[in-house]
């Protein structure tokens, strides 16, 4: 189960570089990967104009109204109770191309998606959320020199799960006072313990 933004980024970092046909393992791909999270700190950043490249962002939406319904399941572990809260978590998974192929490879990247065959996803739980968006070109000049750029956003569902103990109550003191004369306060001590 995916607990870390961390691991979700590495999660999509993988799918979008099998999805484009890259090697995960090739040692070229450590430094400068065709595929890259946004605002890397590692690698550097510049590339060609004839390059293919493309950054991620994953947000989380707000304002669903599916992400505010909390399921709860309730575990007795013999001693202790385990709480497990659930809910959808819908993500944003903002892709910008650069590129010649940038228009292309990100209607491949939405076929693919909309096609529901990534057993890495299904494996973490995440789904995609059906919409009609489609790659935006949005030419960039730098240098003076017009760069491909296309941009999509995609929408996925995820399961999210909280796991935390309630520690079963094991003894209590107890104190006992009884007045048998009406004046003199007797002190009896005692413990109930589970089993007693």
């Amino acid at each position: 189960m995916i607990s870390t933004l961390d691991e979700l980024e590495a999660v999509f970092w993988r799918e979008l570089m099998t999805v484009l046909g890259y090697e995960l393992d090739n040692p070229k791909w450590e430094q400068n990967p065709p595929v890259r999270r946004s605002w890397q700190t590692q690698g550097q950043p510049g590339w060609g104009i004839n390059e293919n490249i493309l950054f991620f962002k994953i947000y989380d939406e707000s304002g669903q109204d599916i992400t505010v319904p909390v399921d709860t399941i309730l575990t007795d572990l013999d001693e202790d109770i385990e709480v497990s809260k659930g809910q959808t978590r819908v993500l944003r998974l903002n892709l910008i191309a650069y590129g010649p192929n940038s228009y292309d490879n990100l209607i491949h990247i939405r076929n693919y998606f909309q096609s529901n065959t990534s057993k890495r996803l299904k494996e973490n739980e995440i789904y995609l959320i059906p919409r009609s968006d489609t790659p935006y070109r949005v030419p960039e000049l730098f240098l003076q020199q017009w760069w491909d750029r296309c941009d999509l956003n995609l929408w996925f569902n995820c399961l999210m799960t909280y796991t935390y103990k309630i520690n079963e109550i094991k003894t209590v003191p107890v104190t006992v006072y009884g007045n048998t004369s009406g004046e003199t306060v007797l002190k009896s001590h005692k413990k109930i313990t589970k089993g007693d």
